[in-house]
């Protein structure tokens, strides 16, 4: 009989959740620490920040 490890179950992301997550996450470090892309800091901020969540949330939730 197979045991169930306890513990948070994750799974991996879809493809296309992962590239909009690094993407995301991409675009907020560039504006945030480069003058390449032109942004407020705020919005480069949410966007490394929402990214990150993004993609964490993509690893607890099934089928994200």
């Amino acid at each position: 009989m197979a045991r169930r490890r306890a513990g948070i179950n994750l799974s991996a992301p879809r493809v296309g959740t992962f590239i909009v997550a690094v993407l995301l996450m991409a675009f907020g470090i560039l504006a945030y620490y480069t003058d390449i892309i032109d942004v407020d800091v705020d919005l480069a901020f949410l966007s490394l920040a929402g990214g990150g969540i993004l993609l964490a949330l993509s690893n607890l939730l099934k089928d994200l």
